[in-house]
């Protein structure tokens, strides 16, 4: 109600113009901002200052400031509510003056400016607001789990959100009814030397008929009908009263009269669910799940229904339990792939990833794979190992594998990636008329190295090319050899497509020489064998059905298509799916190759055969004919025992229509010896005449070799 000078001016002191003045306590030496004028003055809380021309009380008032609970005649409109404290002052927002002390001030970080600063108002640097933080600061009460499943297993989880460990050997955990109004009905249950709640850790009391826990409490009971409170105590006697110092935390849930809890209680949880203590993320209490699922339990307003949250999943925790809150586990690193063409499995490694107590061996990881036919693909867990093989069915298509590593409580990384893309079953495939078969379909596959097709793991030696039609391949998991055959155990589908598969839907039939000397006609499956010992005459089943060995010497397959079914044409396309033989008749899946073989009107370019080799002629004078033998030729893309030999021959230049198919002829016992199994001719020849002999070779796509060229003349005849 009455003035008390800060500073008064008895003579001329000037503000400049635009500019600022500073008086300053004469105690005050921390400042870098020499004061303009000091005395020994001070400013209070809850207090205002005034700038009056004249006399102490009754002077004009310049301009003033009130500032707190101040209730003076300083306030200009009302008062700016706060008090500064440490390292805060009260400064004017702006150079504009409302005549309204709260809307004219704000909390600012000091800036004193003396009669050197001028030019114009200088904005203050606001103190952003600071929210006091939810977090508790002591032990408390994280889940609760009052079992209403008939099968009385409670459990009572306990949080330390500090940075020290907690000995709570000497505490207790006190449970009273919901309907008990006072503490003589409270029952309890000790801890014991030892018992410590790890910094960021959980210890788990089991309830009643719980199975496990770090501590157990037989006797105990969570009254899961009603309700109840459960205190936290620092101490082993039983509470005196509800406002009992010892009390550390408490929570009450359900109903009862007796309910003591802090603020308003918490709902009874449903069946089969618990109460949990929220999380706090950003200095708010959120949800301990989904993005907090491993935040920690440390929020705690002091009011139960606030701070807990129904969790339909129970998830008890104790000492084993790692920290939280916690960050996620590192991404897996050397993520990397290795891949077998012929065992099709994609063999993947990385680096061991440790959780947040430092060991490995507890990690789990999650492998996903996805391909453009596939995206969302299949989830393999490998538990504590830093390795996977993965079977791989689809080729010439980018696979695109994915990396979690999960600590022991389920807190997952972010992802590490790699991809590859399997090499193809076959080099080049080609779809072609038949130059050997008129209106008829060639299908050829050419490849590096025999035997060229992926292995299943338990295939018996035989492996199956199956090609469809303008369609992609079905990924039929299997097929059978033989109807007669009823489902076998551990089959998963029903035995069905015919014998080998001639009922698959658009699988193109096929005809070629099996191994039984005969042709096999309207097959579906192309039977490979994977060695000459697959391949046999003497028995039965699958190794009288494979294609004959020796059309396999050379790094291709060429196969007719069979004339009872309408031949492909320009546009049309096939794709392929292998199998191997698991016996009993059965073939399971190994891979399919989704790339469109087309229809060509053109047959692709094969090699030409070598030509014939080292010749021996020698000339039959009593019968006029000249025997000529010679090393075979061979065709790198033909099959060598299909090649033809023609021959030619003149007492001039040969001309192309010299050329002839050898003459059949045959061979005395004393030849046979001489020609030793190599190919040979007889021609007839004038006596005494030079001639130039021609010899080639010739595919069965027409390919002809170079020729090999004898000069020879015939002795003249004998009187």
């Amino acid at each position: 109600t009455s003035d008390s000078s800060i500073k008064s001016w008895a003579e001329d002191a000037f503000i400049p113009a635009q500019g600022y003045y500073l008086w300053a306590n004469s105690d005050f030496t921390d400042i870098a901002t020499a004061p303009d004028a000091t005395t020994t003055a001070t400013v209070a809380d809850d207090n205002g200052v005034a700038l009056r021309y004249g006399p102490e009380d009754t002077g004009t008032i310049i301009d003033s400031v009130g500032w707190g609970a101040a209730e003076n005649s300083f306030i200009e409109g009302s008062a700016f509510s706060e008090n500064p404290v440490a390292s805060q002052s009260a400064a004017r927002s702006s150079a504009t003056d409302t005549d309204v002390n709260a809307d004219d001030f704000i909390l600012s970080i000091p800036s004193p400016k003396n009669s050197a600063v001028s030019g114009g108002f200088i904005s203050p640097d606001p103190v952003l607001a600071v929210t006091a933080s939810p977090a508790a600061d002591h032990a408390v009460i994280s889940e609760v789990y009052p079992d209403q499943t008939g099968a009385n297993g409670d459990f009572i989880e306990l949080y330390n959100p500090t940075a020290d460990a907690i000995d709570v050997s000497g505490w207790s955990v006190q449970i009273l009814s919901g309907n008990a109004t006072t503490t003589d009905k409270v029952e309890k249950k000790d801890f014991v030397s030892g018992n410590t709640i790890p910094s960021s850790g959980f210890f788990l009391v089991g309830v009643d008929r719980y199975a496990g826990g770090d501590m157990t409490w037989a006797s105990g009971s969570l009254n899961s009908t009603s309700g109840a409170t459960v205190f936290l105590v620092n101490g082993t006697s039983t509470i005196a009263d509800f406002n009992d110092q010892r009390i550390v935390d408490r929570i009450a849930y359900g109903s009862g009269a007796g309910l003591q809890p802090e603020g308003a209680a918490a709902p009874m949880p449903a069946s089969g669910s618990s109460l949990e203590r929220k999380a706090v993320q950003e200095n708010d209490c959120v949800i301990a799940s989904g993005g907090a699922e491993y935040a920690g339990n440390a929020c705690d307003t002091d009011n139960n229904a606030d701070d807990f949250d129904q969790r339909v999943q129970p998830t008890p925790q104790g000492v084993a339990n790692l920290i939280e809150p916690r960050s996620a586990p590192d991404i897996p690193q050397s993520f990397a792939v290795t891949y077998g063409t012929t065992t099709m499995q994609a063999m993947l490694v990385w680096d061991a990833v440790a959780d947040a107590s430092g060991a490995t061996s507890t990690m789990s990881y999650e492998l996903s794979s996805a391909t453009s036919t596939n995206p969302l693909g299949a989830l393999t867990t490998v538990t504590a190992s830093s390795s996977a093989s993965v079977a791989i069915r689809e080729v010439d298509i980018p696979f695109h594998f994915s990396l979690i590593a999960r600590d022991r409580d389920g807190l997952a990384s972010h992802a590490a990636t790699t991809d590859f893309t399997p090499d193809p079953i076959f080099r080049e495939a080609y779809l072609y008329p038949d130059p050997r078969i008129a209106s008829t379909t060639a299908l050829e596959l050419r490849y590096d190295a025999y035997p060229f097709l992926p292995q299943w793991p338990g295939g018996n030696g035989w492996n199956l090319v199956v090609a469809y039609l303008n369609q992609d391949p079905p990924a039929i998991p299997q097929f059978y050899s033989d109807t007669q055959y009823a489902s076998l155990p551990g089959d998963s589908v029903t035995r069905q497509y015919g014998e080998w598969g001639t009922t698959i839907a658009d699988a193109l039939k096929f005809r070629y020489r099996n191994c039984s000397g005969v042709w096999s006609s309207d097959v579906t499956a192309i039977i490979l064998p994977d060695s000459a010992g697959q391949c046999s005459s003497a028995y039965g089943g699958i190794r009288n059905k494979t294609l004959q060995w020796d059309q396999l010497e050379d790094p291709s397959v060429i196969v007719s298509l069979s004339q009872n079914q309408t031949q492909p044409g320009p546009g049309d396309y096939v794709t392929v799916a292998t199998y191997a033989y698991a016996g009993y008749n059965t073939e399971r899946l190994v891979a399919v190759d989704h790339r469109k073989y087309y229809f060509q009107s053109d047959v692709p370019v094969h090699q030409s055969p070598t030509a014939p080799a080292n010749p021996d002629a020698s000339f039959d004078a009593s019968t006029g004919l000249l025997r000529l033998i010679w090393d075979a030729s061979t065709d790198a893309d033909s099959v060598d025992w299909k090649l033809q030999y023609e021959i030619a021959y003149s007492t001039t230049t040969i001309a192309d229509s010299d050329w002839a198919p050898i003459p059949s002829a045959g061979a005395s016992p004393d030849e046979n010896a001489i020609i030793a199994g190599r190919p040979f001719a007889k021609i007839p020849l004038e006596s005494g005449t030079a001639y130039t002999i021609g010899l080639r070779a010739k595919d069965d796509f027409g390919n002809t070799s170079d020729p090999l060229m004898v000069s020879f003349t015939t002795p003249d005849a004998q009187l």
